[in-house]
């Protein structure tokens, strides 16, 4: 009953009138007067939410009091439960919230700690290039700075000892061969096609 929302006036007489009964609800028996003064209500009030009582099934008649045959006795209830309470009122939690403030509650609890997303984006990740002109691979960070792109190291062979060199390795260029004056055919480098004047000049 005490969990039950009611009006102020109906749920201060339900808990008077749980004062009055057995442990299994029963017996309750005092008379209009008594009600009225106990409560501070008229009787004329008492009445009424009696009928509320009565109307929403937390309260029967186990015996009519007064009429013929019945002077002096007042009425008797029953306090019940009916099985579709919550159909007909409000019932607070059992820790005695209403449900909506419970519902607000645990929402914003949950809300407090948000679930973020997390960045597991790697900055110093690199992906691989097209493949050169050259055939080589170069690694291409995600920055895209040219200035970031990392050069092929040379694979010329050395001998165990020799630290290696960073320098990068050019194909060959093309050779010519230049008669002498002895018949013999020598190899020359030949000079880019651009630059005429680069070539020594024959007798």
């Amino acid at each position: 009953m005490r969990r039950v929302v009611l009006p102020v006036r109906v749920k201060f007489l339900a808990l008077i009138l749980a004062t009055y009964a057995d442990p299994d609800g029963s017996r309750v028996r005092p008379g209009l007067d008594v009600l009225a003064s106990v409560s501070g209500q008229s009787e004329r009030s008492v009445k009424r939410s009696l009928a509320e009582l009565r109307g929403l099934g937390l309260l029967t008649v186990a015996r009519r009091g007064g009429g013929r045959g019945g002077q002096g006795r007042t009425t008797e209830h029953q306090l019940t439960i009916p099985v579709d309470l919550l159909d007909r009122v409000t019932v607070l939690d059992p820790d005695e919230r209403p449900q909506s403030q419970a519902t607000q509650v645990a929402s914003r609890s949950s809300s407090s700690t948000p679930d973020e997303p997390v960045d597991n984006s790697n900055p110093e990740a690199t992906q691989m290039a097209p493949e050169s002109e050259a055939g080589d691979a170069i690694e291409r960070p995600h920055s895209d700075h040219p200035e970031a792109i990392g050069r092929p190291k040379s694979t010329i062979g050395r001998p165990p000892g020799w630290p290696t060199t960073t320098h990068i390795d050019h194909p060959p260029t093309k050779t010519m061969r230049v008669e002498t004056s002895q018949g013999e055919s020598l190899p020359r480098a030949r000079a880019p096609d651009h630059d005429p004047q680069s070539l020594p000049q024959t007798a």
